[in-house]
């Protein structure tokens, strides 16, 4: 394949074998469920077409062959927002991050995985007949796109359930999701290091309240007077408020996710730029890379200890298990 050319897509993959996007996707996972023969011929197509490097293709074929399957225990629901739904195949996706820990949190309980999305068809009345029909007593909750989107109103008294994230503040279940708090001030830590004293936190205001305001409220406490230094807007808007940012002269900024690093670029050139939701660690633009497929993984645990302590329904006192973002370096900062 010509070095030049961009990687294959699921899509062209799976028509190169002859199976679904899905099933090209498990088989990269070594913990997924899937046909032994199978996996092999979707990962020494993928390794022809140039889709992963020869060494990583080898491992996974190695690998998956030494694992022994679980005893199957249950099938458990993982309800999605459609926004989200769609982005699984895209291999750099908070989705698929989240896909791939779910299928690995499952292949070590023994679970198998079944994927709802939540839709205007599909009301919540429905969803608990679907439920009750195919005997499923665990509900896994995945992140809404918007804060203002609720959870389906479930019998949850006859689930175990969790969620995944913050973004969902009803029902209160227990959850799985990372430290926004602790994530924000090792990102301070290591902005501070490298010298910059006139940091700006740059916030979509959907994301700052399905995050209960954990950035910022970490920003205020690092920061005097960090109250003056928080820009909140919806992206799309905030060339609208460019006068406010440059008032605050920054000498670098903090976005909550990484779209933020165009707006920067096109308004603010110059000043150094950290991300608080990195997926991938490519070089490129420095910040907090997302422990998601872990979260994701975790919430499977939550469950499966849900179940063995035959708890159902909303709990008294939600547990919540936070994770710690990892910092990552990038071009878009300045070294130490």
């Amino acid at each position: 394949m010509d070095n030049s050319s961009p990687p294959p897509s699921l899509r062209q993959i799976a028509e190169a074998v002859g199976v679904s996007r899905m099933m090209v996707s498990r088989a990269f996972s070594p913990e997924a469920s899937i046909r032994p023969e199978m996996r092999v011929e979707i990962l020494k197509k993928a390794g022809e077409m140039g889709y992963k490097p020869d060494h990583m293709v080898s491992e996974l074929m190695s690998s998956f062959a030494a694992r022994k399957s679980v005893t199957y225990r249950e099938t458990v629901a993982v309800i999605w927002c459609p926004v989200f739904w769609k982005e699984v195949e895209n291999m750099n996706s908070y989705s698929h991050q989240t896909y791939q820990g779910l299928e690995k949190g499952a292949q070590h309980h023994g679970l198998k995985l079944e994927h709802i999305q939540i839709t205007a068809e599909l009301n919540p009345k429905a969803l608990n007949r679907i439920l009750k029909a195919r005997g499923i007593q665990s509900i896994i909750i995945t992140p809404s796109s918007q804060a203002d989107i609720p959870a389906p109103e479930l019998d949850w008294q006859d689930y175990s359930a969790v969620h995944i994230g913050s973004s969902f503040k009803d029902p209160p279940l227990h959850r799985s999701q990372v430290s926004h708090f602790y994530s924000m001030m090792l990102a301070l830590e290591q902005i501070h290091q490298k010298g910059y004293r006139r940091p700006v936190l740059m916030l979509d205001m959907d994301f700052e309240t399905r995050t209960h305001r954990a950035y910022s409220a970490a920003f205020m406490a690092w920061e005097t007077g960090g109250e003056k230094r928080i820009f909140r807007s919806k992206i799309e808007n905030a060339s609208e408020k460019i006068g406010g940012l440059k008032k605050m002269n920054p000498d670098m900024i903090i976005g909550n996710k990484s779209q933020w690093h165009a707006f920067q670029e096109a308004h603010c050139p110059g000043v150094g730029f950290a991300s608080m939701s990195r997926l991938i660690d490519d070089g490129t633009i420095a910040g907090i890379l997302q422990p998601v497929a872990l979260i994701a993984e975790s919430a499977v645990d939550l469950v499966m200890a849900s179940r063995l302590r035959k708890e159902t329904g909303i709990p008294e006192i939600p547990k919540t298990l936070l994770h710690n973002g990892k910092w990552v370096e990038g071009s878009s900062l300045r070294s130490s």
